[in-house]
């Protein structure tokens, strides 16, 4: 790569452009696929989705959920809501179940028909552990929190 002019280090640059891809980018699958090696890719058996639903980020929501004027760019913008950060590969019965549910009833309700511990479902599917992040009105901590966690994995992988 040093022989193309391309530098071959994992630069904290290189990282944000991979959990920036959006969900329409065809490079999106194969980061989630990296980042969910565990699933049935042969079979066919998962979905792409979004953690927090794509539709609660219209600006008419945003307003009605009472996301205050500062913020409301922070959840308008693509970058967070529509990229790598707020997307998972989920099994077909965890997508089923998930639907349009909100983030955080939807990791309780999992943990317990999972019989396991919302902590445990939180880091299985590599979403922070403060269950309060997990809100929608806490959107820019999840998104800090999912962007450490996300890019730790990553660069974990990437190095080995």
């Amino acid at each position: 790569m040093r022989a193309q002019g391309k530098d071959p280090r994992i630069t904290d640059e290189f990282i944000d452009s991979l959990l920036y891809t959006q969900y329409e980018e065809r490079h999106c699958f194969t980061i989630l696929a990296i980042l969910a090696p565990s699933l049935d890719y042969k079979n066919g058996d998962f979905h792409k989705d979004h953690l927090h639903p794509g539709s609660a980020f219209r600006k008419n929501k945003l307003t009605a959920a009472g996301v205050p004027e500062s913020e409301i760019g922070f959840f308008h913008d693509e970058k967070n809501w529509n990229s790598v950060l707020n997307l998972s590969h989920l099994d077909a019965s965890e997508n089923k179940s998930k639907q349009t549910t909100a983030l955080a009833e939807w990791v309780q309700k999992e943990a317990t028909l999972q019989k396991i511990s919302e902590t445990k479902f939180c880091k299985d599917h590599e979403l922070p552990t403060d269950m309060e992040s997990l809100q929608f009105a806490k959107f820019p901590d999840f998104i800090s929190e999912r962007r450490r966690i996300l890019g730790d994995r990553l660069r974990e992988m990437l190095s080995n």
